[in-house]
Formats: structure tokens, C-alpha cells, sequence
């Protein structure tokens, strides 16, 4: 994600490379802005259905990733399905406060960036 954008910034000589080095070294920060942003928001889709993005880490890698909540109601009983959206290369038990570790409850709350850098839900 911040690679594709300092990558067109600076093709299109709106960036410094100086500028780009700085930006590249609050990469995990911005990572964990978009992550809270985006949890617990809702995207519209065709035909005004909505999916609602939720932040979490339940897969392989211990990612932190974003995901949409997907549901198809065509085929006579709903479907529903997760969907990544947005995928990080923060490790979660790196960069979330121990709450966000220990619990998926602690995920049905808004989410925000501790002073110390971790992700933490929203006091």
C-alpha cells in the first residue's frame, strides 16, 4: 500500500526522495491509522447492500488485516463470507496492546493508537 503511493508520488515528482525515506519510516503507523479508520466502518455495494469492515488478525501470518463481511442472499438461504480488504505486514503480537490479544470481544469495539504505538481499543 505505502510502496504504490510513495511509488506514484514520487514518479510524478510530487515527492522528495527525502521526503519518501521519512514516509517509508512511519509506514507501521500509518498501517495501524488505516486499520482503525476503517474498523467499523460499512462500504455500500451494488444493488445498496452494505459489508461491514472489521479489523482483527485470525489468520496464518498473525496479520493484522482488514476485512469486509460479505453476504449473498440470491441463493435461497444468505451466504455470508469474509473478505480481506486491507493486509498488513504487522504482526499482531507486535503491534497490539494485550487486550486485543487475549479476546475477539475486545474487537467489537472502536479502535485506536496507544501513545506507546500499539493498537488498543478506544477508551
Amino acid at each position: 500500500m505505502l510502496a504504490d503511493l510513495t511509488y506514484v508520488l514520487a514518479r510524478n515528482k510530487l515527492l522528495s526522495t527525502q521526503l519518501q525515506l521519512r514516509i517509508e519510516s512511519i509506514a507501521p503507523f500509518l498501517a495501524l491509522y488505516v486499520v482503525t479508520l476503517m474498523h467499523g466502518s460499512a462500504i455500500r455495494l451494488e444493488g445498496g447492500g452494505r459489508a461491514e469492515l472489521f479489523a482483527g488478525f485470525r489468520n496464518d501470518q498473525r496479520r493484522l488485516e482488514v476485512k469486509a463481511r460479505l453476504t449473498v442472499t440470491d441463493l435461497g438461504k444468505p451466504i455470508t463470507a469474509p473478505v480481506c480488504l486491507f493486509w498488513t505486514s504487522l504482526v499482531a503480537d507486535d503491534w497490539c496492546d494485550r487486550s486485543l490479544l487475549e479476546t475477539d470481544l475486545a474487537w467489537d469495539r472502536p479502535l485506536e493508537i496507544t501513545k506507546t504505538g500499539l493498537l488498543t481499543t478506544l477508551a
